[in-house]
C-alpha cells in the first residue's frame, strides 16, 4: 500500500525491505542533527533520492515516540539550520504503526539533485552519495565538484515546450540495462536530473532530450553529431 502523497512509487515494503542503495537511505530517528543534514547535502550533491527517517538499517519501524516530539520537530528543520545553500526537496511526515503496532510517525525527505551548485554543510563540509554510503569530498575532491557543477548548467535548463511523449523509451530501457536498475524509466529519468517538474508537469532538460529524445533537432535545431574520417591504413588504440 502506499504511503507517500508524493511518490506512488513509496510502499511499507519497500521502505523497509529494499536494498540502500545510491537513492534510497535509512536512518533511525535518534540519528543526530549533523548526521541528518550531511545525509540530505550527500544526496543533493549527487543524483536525488529519498531518505527514511525512524526506520532501522534492517529495516524495523522504530518511530519517533520514544524521542519525543522535539525531536520530530528539530529534524523537520534541520535543513534550515544546517545547510547552506538549500537543496529542493520535500520532508514528509507519515503515519503509521511503528513494531509494537502503535500509532507513531516517519519522516520522508524526498531530495532533488542540486544540478548547478553545490550544498554545505554549516562547517561548510561537503558530502556525496557514493553506492549506498555518504562520503565527506577532500578539497581536490570538492573542486572537482565545483568544476563539473558549473559545466551542468546548460545541460540542466528545462525544456518547456518537451512533454513525456517526446522520450524514446527504447533509448530508456537500453539506458537501464546498462546501469543495472529495476526503477521505472520515469523514475531513472528523474533521479539524473533529465525529466523535471514545474508547476505539476515533467519536461526533458537538455540533457535528456538529446540522450533520450525522439527527435531532439526540433528542440535543440544547432545540436549536432560530428565524425571525423582519419586517412590512413593504421590502427589506433
Amino acid at each position: 500500500m502506499n504511503i507517500s502523497r508524493i511518490d506512488s512509487s513509496l510502499t511499507i515494503n519497500f521502505l523497509t525491505q529494499a536494498q540502500e542503495n545510491l537513492y534510497l537511505e535509512r536512518k533511525r530517528a535518534k540519528v543526530s542533527l549533523q548526521d541528518l543534514a550531511n545525509e540530505i547535502a550527500s544526496f543533493a550533491n549527487a543524483n536525488g533520492g529519498i531518505l527514511v527517517v525512524g526506520i532501522t538499517d534492517d529495516g524495523l519501524i522504530e518511530g519517533f515516540n520514544q524521542y519525543g516530539l522535539k525531536k520530530l520537530n528539530d529534524c523537520q528543520k534541520v535543513v534550515s539550520g544546517y545547510l547552506n545553500p538549500t537543496p529542493i526537496y520535500e520532508c514528509e511526515l507519515i503515519n503509521i504503526k511503528n513494531f509494537k503496532n502503535i500509532d507513531d510517525n516517519i519522516l520522508l525527505f524526498h531530495i532533488e539533485p542540486a544540478m548547478n551548485y553545490i550544498v554545505r554543510n554549516n562547517k561548510d563540509e561537503v558530502f556525496l552519495r557514493q553506492g549506498d554510503s555518504s562520503i565527506k569530498l577532500t578539497s581536490e575532491q570538492i573542486r572537482s565538484l565545483e568544476y563539473d557543477r558549473k559545466e551542468r548548467d546548460f545541460e540542466t535548463e528545462i525544456l518547456y515546450d518537451s512533454t513525456i511523449n517526446d522520450i524514446d523509451m527504447d533509448m530508456v530501457e537500453f539506458y537501464k540495462k546498462k546501469l543495472g536498475t529495476k526503477l521505472s524509466s520515469e523514475d531513472v529519468l528523474k533521479a539524473r536530473g533529465f525529466l523535471r517538474e514545474k508547476q505539476d508537469e515533467w519536461h526533458l532538460t537538455k540533457a535528456g532530450m538529446l540522450l533520450f529524445g525522439k527527435n531532439p533537432s526540433v528542440y535543440l535545431p544547432s545540436a549536432r553529431v560530428r565524425v571525423l574520417k582519419f586517412e590512413g591504413k593504421e590502427n589506433f588504440k
